[in-house]
């Protein structure tokens, strides 16, 4: 985004690039204001027309630098390690998620051997932010596993790349052995044992 300010109100202002491409801008009165997309390296020149057609016979020259979009980070905060749980349980992800323009979305992405990868979105951003710290309740009767499956599973954010695409960071990914609902109670009672 530009915005500038003149010494007289405006006719016409426009941007003019060293590869000879243009945007105009919105001329109202002494302000004129606009946008453009950065894909590279570039130089331009504002050129203004006043309403008493003088126009501005050297404008400035003025250099902008793209800077190149990294990938967004997550990282997963909890669980920090594989687990075994029951088809019934409710795994608690926590995340702390960043990126150097902005992040767009953080998903749950798993996968059961043999089976297509499957993602579902935790939290969108809109408008996007720089970073978040998160937590979501991910429920796993909604993956339709059974006792016995292995889950490995991470988490994905999604940055908000609207000129080359958006880009996607991924944390480190973990496993889940699903045991059936009786045999997870039965552990349990038995770690309890132990402990008594």
């Amino acid at each position: 985004r530009i915005a500038l300010e003149a010494t007289k109100p405006l006719r016409r202002a426009d941007l003019r690039f060293s590869d000879a491409r243009r945007a105009p801008l919105i001329a109202d009165g002494r302000l004129a204001r606009g946008e453009f997309v950065i894909t590279g390296d570039a130089a331009y020149q504002v050129e203004l027309l006043d309403e008493d057609g003088y126009v501005n016979s050297e404008p400035a020259r003025h250099q902008v630098r793209a800077l190149a979009d990294a990938p967004p980070t997550i990282t997963m905060l909890a669980p920090a390690a594989d687990l075994v749980v029951s088809e019934r349980a409710t795994v608690r992800l926590v995340y702390e998620a960043r990126d150097d323009f902005g992040l767009g979305q953080v998903a749950v992405a798993w996968q059961k051997p043999g089976r297509p990868l499957e993602t579902v979105s935790v939290a969108m951003f809109r408008p996007s932010i720089p970073q978040t710290t998160g937590e979501h309740a991910w429920p796993l009767s909604s993956l339709d596993v059974r006792s016995g499956d292995t889950v490995t599973f991470w988490l994905q954010a999604t940055d908000n790349d609207i000129v080359s695409g958006p880009k996607i960071g991924r944390s480190q990914s973990y496993t889940l052995e699903v045991v059936g609902f009786q045999e997870e109670h039965d552990r349990v009672e038995a770690d309890l044992k132990k402990v008594h």
